[in-house]
């Protein structure tokens, strides 16, 4: 499993899927994974569940859900 590359910054906005943030992040292999906020840990985590291809489709997060989540800009 290719690791996410380190400082995390996002392909696409963040988006919002069944009510949690998401993004797309680039991986150590020159892939793409699917990200999630993870809000008591302050970042981003890989999840294996959700296929890029959901949160590419997904709406875009509201400003005012991001920055209540506590996402950084």
């Amino acid at each position: 499993m290719a690791e996410l590359i380190q400082p995390i910054e996002l392909l696409v906005g963040i988006k919002s899927l069944n009510g949690r943030a998401v993004g797309l992040a680039n991986t150590e292999n020159d892939g793409i994974a699917s990200v999630v906020w993870n809000a008591s840990s302050k970042r981003w985590d890989k999840v294996l569940n959700i296929p890029v291809g959901a949160v590419a489709g997904a709406l875009p997060m509201p400003d005012s859900e991001i920055k209540e989540l506590g996402i950084p800009e």
